[in-house]
């Protein structure tokens, strides 16, 4: 994503909880479960990770960590809804502000236990280029 802010208007327009009903759809579609059980994780303020059963063939991530069927994964979705008043760099800094301190956090509760010690894997979908701000 450049400096034009245009590109930034468009990204943040994204319509973020049909991302998400898509997501789910495709999450049942494959026959995964939603594990409704261990409840949802709020990552910061515009950020949610909820809890799936994986359904599909076993898989060796870069890391080492495998992934089977039946393994619990933590699915990692983003609804921006953030005060359209400001300007369209603004809106993008605090989005990824918030984002940053959700993540720090996410860490810090993982340590400390406070997070699903069964869930070994997080995913999730970007529409976000990357970009340093």
């Amino acid at each position: 994503m450049g400096e034009n802010p245009q590109e930034v208007i468009s990204v943040l327009q994204h319509p973020a909880r049909l991302a998400f009903r898509s997501a789910a759809k495709w999450e049942e579609k494959r026959g995964g479960k939603q594990r409704e059980d261990l409840g949802t994780y709020e990552l910061g303020e515009h950020g949610i990770i909820t809890f799936w059963e994986y359904n599909g063939k076993r898989k060796s991530l870069a890391d080492g960590t495998t992934v089977k069927e039946g393994d619990i994964i933590g699915r990692i979705d983003f609804d921006i809804n953030l005060d359209r008043g400001n300007t369209p760099l603004a809106v993008a800094k605090a989005f990824l502000r918030d984002v940053k301190d959700g993540f720090k956090s996410l860490a810090s509760d993982m340590r400390e236990g406070k997070f699903p010690a069964e869930v070994n894997v997080l995913t999730g979908v970007s529409h976000l280029a990357s970009e340093e701000i």
